[in-house]
């Protein structure tokens, strides 16, 4: 007669059979059964990362079958540089009646470099990390950090220019001092004043200046 058994664990079981024949006499059946622990595939969650020197999330992943829930973490290759690692089970851990296995079209896990901006208003001319910038412009430099990591920056520099203006100008003598554009002077002669633009930059104006005499008109 056919019988069905299930199993509900996986291990050695030993199962016996005893039958009576027609004669009376008993046949006995003895089967050595092995039931395999059930596979299950663990998948990695995608684009999961930190940037260097960070400490590592916990690890997520999805399981093939709904299993409930199993013990310990997913794991990753050892290793600090920026760059790409592969998964590991880790401690994770299902019990005896399944085996996890690592899906080997798993994703990787990233470390990435730490990143960092730098806004910069200069005039004339601005020296970073050994460079001598004289345009405004959008700069990037790798770096290393002192625990080893790359350390990815980005400057946005705006260079302001130092404006020269040449100013000639006539004045009478009667009119003396002359006082525009911040000077204070009374003779004839070359002139240079340093003045502050709105950015902060100097601005030389240079006045050439020329004091006519009075003149005095006698009439009869």
């Amino acid at each position: 007669r056919d019988s069905t058994i299930t199993f509900s664990e996986a291990g050695d079981f030993d199962l016996r059979w005893t039958f009576h024949n027609n004669g009376g006499c008993d046949s006995i059946i003895n089967i050595e059964v092995v039931v395999l622990p059930r596979t299950i595939t663990v998948t990695p969650t995608a684009n999961q990362h930190k940037n260097c020197g960070q400490t590592d999330p916990i690890l997520q992943y999805s399981l093939s079958e709904n299993i409930g829930s199993i013990s310990g973490e997913l794991s990753r290759e050892a290793g600090e540089s920026v760059g790409t690692y592969n998964y590991m089970l880790g401690t994770l851990d299902a019990g005896d009646n399944y085996e996890l296995v690592l899906n080997q079209n798993s994703p990787q896990f990233e470390i990435l470099p730490v990143y960092s901006e730098e806004t910069i208003s200069q005039c004339t001319s601005y020296d970073w990390n050994g460079t001598t910038y004289t345009s405004s412009g959008t700069y990037t430099r790798t770096l290393q950090t002192s625990s080893g990591c790359d350390s990815i920056v980005t400057l946005t520099l705006t260079i302001n220019p130092i404006y020269n203006t040449v100013i000639y100008d006539t004045i009478c003598q009667n009119s003396i001092p002359y006082t525009n554009y911040n000077f204070n002077v009374s003779q004839t002669g070359i002139y240079t004043k340093n003045l502050s633009t709105a950015n902060g930059c100097d601005s030389i104006v240079t006045l050439h200046l020329l004091v006519n005499k009075n003149t005095t008109t006698t009439l009869y």
